[in-house]
């Protein structure tokens, strides 16, 4: 990951130690099945570029291969999947492993708090945790739903042709407490099987769940900061 110098993101400064409105906004990234973090680097050095702290996440056994400091590895073991022939059983061990991919994002943000607050870390004051984004291409895209569904910090959602099926229905008409985007193909994986002939009328169904829920979370916000305002005013 990295924080880009131009752009809107502001530079941080020493008044920001919670992390406010001067620092750098946070991306996170999650990469699709069988992927890796770096797969996705054009886009996210972008980013990086207009001022956003970007952090892309390894998920151990799940990406193609994932490198340790220490030169130890954790290779793809993603298809060890429940031996039972009933496709529920397979939904149930997909829809836990899209919420672990949830958990390694969140414990990602996780250490950026504490860099936030380290005195001795370059990203110091230095990030606004007012501002998160989750990002996600494939079965990402079905994590970054989970961490916005799962923690109230996440601001917005970027879903790249997000695979909706570990979701279920259940999550999925749930709907995302804040604003989604969606980049979706007309047809995912050209829904040929049972893990993908549904995506394309989940995608929308999140989206119609979600719309009221990010209207009413920015008339919440707006309100706040026109109380605020207002109090500094007087």
């Amino acid at each position: 990951g990295g924080g880009g110098e131009g752009g809107e993101g502001g530079g941080g400064s020493d008044d920001d130690g919670e992390g406010g409105s001067g620092g750098f906004p946070v991306v996170l990234f999650s990469h699709s099945f069988t992927g890796m973090k770096e797969q996705n680097s054009a886009l996210l050095q972008e980013y990086a570029s207009w001022g956003h702290v970007v952090v892309a996440v390894d998920h151990p056994h799940d990406a193609a291969l994932v490198l340790y400091p220490d030169g130890s590895t954790a290779d793809f073991r993603g298809y060890d999947m429940p031996k039972e022939s009933e496709p529920r059983n397979w939904w149930r061990f997909r829809h836990e492993h899209a919420r672990w991919r949830a958990l390694d994002l969140a414990h990602a943000l996780e250490r950026i708090v504490d860099a936030n607050s380290d005195p001795t870390s370059p990203l110091y004051r230095k990030v606004d945790l007012s501002r998160i984004s989750v990002m996600g291409h494939s079965f990402g895209g079905a994590a970054a739903v989970m961490l916005a569904q799962m923690d109230p910090r996440i601001t917005s959602a970027i879903l790249l042709d997000p695979w909706m099926w570990p979701l279920g229905r259940e999550s999925t008409e749930a709907g995302v407490p804040c604003p989604v985007l969606v980049f979706e193909a007309p047809e995912f994986l050209w829904n040929r099987d049972i893990f993908c002939v549904t995506n394309g009328e989940m995608s929308s169904l999140l989206c119609a769940a979600t719309a009221p829920q990010a209207i009413s979370r920015r008339s919440t916000a707006s309100g706040r900061v026109s109380m605020s305002a207002s109090s500094a005013a007087a």
